[in-house]
């Protein structure tokens, strides 16, 4: 991971367009934010978000609107990987207890490529999840999520994190992108890094206090 010209470009582009139109509170293309978990109990789903919006999630990040689709936000507990990684991490169910194998083998004998999350059948979906323990393990050991730049130095500010989004009155509503690491945040119950998504004109007052880990 680093720095690319597009997420360059995207930045420049966004920041001076919000500067001109929003002066003192700039949101930033790809920013880092503090999100507390406890906080977080919607989510949008991403093609309901590119429906809406025209863009793809992380393409949004930065950008401020003024509707919102509030009838596409649901519970995250309708949301099936944040539901079976808590039933797995929290509850002591087996992967497959949780329902998490027969979900991932169903997506990938629907996709069109036949893979999902870089896996073609059960073995590599085991695989995945035993990873994906490692990673939680490592999680509670530190007491924390790592940022981006933490895991990869020349990472370009916060872009490829959990994506979270600033809803009216800046409420954090999950984007989606990075389920298991925010299942992981969901999990320790302490805020978590994120890269900020999409902002309701709304939430910019709001902005400062994601600004800073508390």
């Amino acid at each position: 991971m680093g720095f690319s010209l597009k997420h360059v470009s995207r930045s420049l582009l966004r920041t001076a367009y919000n500067f001109l139109v929003f002066k003192e509170i700039v949101p930033l293309y790809g920013e880092l934010i503090w999100v507390d978990p406890k906080k977080c109990v919607t989510f949008l789903d991403d093609s309901y978000f590119k429906e809406y919006f025209g863009l793809r999630l992380r393409q949004a990040s930065g950008l401020v609107v003024n509707t919102w689709p509030e009838r596409y936000v649901r519970s995250i507990k309708e949301h099936p990987k944040v539901v079976y990684c808590l039933s797995h991490w929290i509850g002591g169910k087996t992967w497959r207890e949780a329902g998490a194998v027969d979900f991932m083998l169903e997506n990938i004998a629907l996709s069109p490529s036949g893979c999902v999350d870089d896996c073609q059948n059960e073995l590599e979906v085991l695989e995945r999840f035993f990873a994906l323990d490692k990673v939680w393990l490592a999680v509670q050991n530190k007491g924390r999520l790592l940022t981006r730049k933490e895991i990869f130095p020349n990472n370009f500010r916060e872009i490829g994190g959990i994506l979270i989004h600033l809803g009216p009155g800046g409420v954090p509503i999950f984007s989606g992108a990075g389920c298991h690491r925010f299942a992981m945040a969901l999990a320790l119950g302490k805020p978590f890094p994120a890269q900020l998504g999409c902002v309701h004109i709304s939430a910019l007052d709001s902005l400062a206090k994601y600004r800073k880990y508390d």
